[in-house]
């Protein structure tokens, strides 16, 4: 919850890429990178909006 909204508009949609590893621990830093790289991408998406 905000408070105060900071906000105009009442609703406010937010929205950021992500990629899920199921793999904790890497051997290097080329090997995170290449599964970065091979994962697939998902967008998560979050609506805010002002409650009255």
């Amino acid at each position: 919850m905000l408070r105060p909204w900071p906000f105009a508009a009442d609703a406010l949609a937010v929205s950021v890429e992500a990629v899920e590893l199921h793999q904790l621990r890497f051997r290097d830093d080329a090997a995170l990178a290449g599964a970065l790289c091979a994962a697939p991408v998902r967008i998560l998406r979050w609506e805010l909006r002002r409650q009255e």
